[in-house]
């Protein structure tokens, strides 16, 4: 089986309810000012995106996981593969999802804010948490957590952001707009999602088999003795 042609059952085998609510939640997130005619300025709108970003991102969990690992293990394709495919279709669903969070965002900001509000940087904050969770997320499978990746790695990314948002004032990493650290934090954003991008790909691949280990280790040890 190619890559491509495990798309099609990924996508059937992936539990989507939780997608589905965590979207939800944040439409009706960024509904609730855009129906009501409130006009919010560009930082009470970087800050709603925010809650959004990670309301999105605490489903990825669930999504990633996959019921049929244990009898996955003989399938020509290997891990990596088959989670690239569910990233696939994370990805697929969150971009259009992403785009109808911030046309209602737009539709609700004060006269000025909308140029003020920056799009850009605030889709690569939310990039960066969706890269976070996936990478929590893999490395729950790894250690042993599949069953209980995806409420793990919820709680974890709600303490995370729970405390950057706490912290907010003192720290320099949720800035908001008008702030001059913004454009600066900018390039830790994009650094920090390279680095999970990195950290999923590697916690994705299967642990060598321990036999293989103990032979390679036996190898190398005679090796250095001779």
């Amino acid at each position: 089986m190619t890559f491509i042609a495990l798309l099609a059952p990924t996508a059937r085998a992936m539990g989507w309810r939780s997608g589905l609510l965590t979207a939800l939640a944040g439409v009706v997130i960024v509904g609730i000012p855009a129906l009501s005619s409130v006009e919010l300025q560009s930082d009470d709108l970087a800050s709603m995106l925010r809650v959004i970003a990670v309301t999105g991102a605490l489903s990825v969990g669930f999504l990633l996981h996959d019921p049929a690992s244990a009898i996955s293990s003989v399938s020509p394709l290997s891990r990596l593969d088959r989670q690239l495919a569910r990233v696939f279709w994370i990805s697929a669903a969150a971009l259009p999802w992403w785009a109808l969070v911030l046309l209602l965002a737009k539709s609700s900001a004060a006269p000025g804010a909308e140029q003020a509000l920056p799009l850009g940087g605030l889709t690569g904050e939310a990039v960066a948490i969706f890269s976070v969770a996936l990478a929590m997320a893999a490395g729950a499978q790894r250690f042993g957590f599949e069953n209980h990746m995806g409420l793990l790695v919820a709680l974890t990314l709600l303490l995370l952001t729970g405390g950057s948002f706490l912290l907010a004032e003192n720290s320099a990493v949720l800035v908001p707009p008008s702030d001059p650290r913004f454009e600066d934090m900018r390039v830790w954003w994009y650094l920090l999602s390279v680095a999970a991008a990195l950290a999923f790909l590697i916690l994705s691949r299967e642990r060598a088999p321990r036999r293989a280990v103990e032979r390679w280790t036996r190898q190398a040890g005679a090796r250095g003795s001779a």
